[in-house]
């Protein structure tokens, strides 16, 4: 027999789908860009080989099956490779001048602006995932207490009534 979710965990799953298609969904269609993007850094010859290290390293993360939050597990393992390879992308850009990052963006049909607001996106979906399942965590850890409490109750109040019901049989 399958568990009931509460209405508000509905609602909550609800909302989070709805902003994942409306915010991530338009990331993950730019992915391809993100692709020419990264062979484009990579090529760049103004860029150093530490920061060519960290591209492709993330590219070695996104590839990987082994990774800090597993892609079997839905949603947040896809959202932490991507953190991961627009962490990259951002921090080589930083580190080019201004005339050749725009150059590099609009060869690959990106902005700067861009780049930013998907980093930030990606990261809220990420907050707001663990923050909703610290919540459920926190309401199931509230009631295995109050479960535990009652029983510890229960049980103090069955040792208490035995003893009394002994010391009353022996005298």
């Amino acid at each position: 027999m399958a568990e009931e979710q509460s209405p508000a965990l509905e609602g909550a799953l609800a909302s989070l789908g709805r902003r994942m298609r409306e915010h991530v969904v338009p990331i993950i269609r730019r992915l391809p860009s993100y692709g020419r993007l990264v062979y484009g850094l990579v090529t760049d010859p103004h860029i150093t080989a530490g920061q060519r290290t960290a591209l492709l390293v993330a590219v070695g993360y996104q590839i990987s099956p082994v990774d800090l939050i597993p892609g079997f597990i839905p949603v947040i393992g896809q959202l932490d490779d991507l953190l991961v390879m627009l962490w990259a992308i951002r921090r080589t850009l930083d580190a080019l001048p201004t005339e050749r990052r725009e150059a590099i963006l609009a060869a690959a049909n990106l902005t700067n602006a861009q780049v930013e607001a998907d980093m930030g996106i990606v990261r809220s979906a990420l907050h707001e995932v663990f923050a909703g399942s610290a919540r459920a965590a926190g309401r199931g850890v509230r009631t295995a207490v109050k479960g535990i409490v009652a029983g510890a109750v229960f049980l103090g109040c069955f040792a208490y009534f035995a003893v009394k019901s002994r010391q009353r049989g022996g005298k």
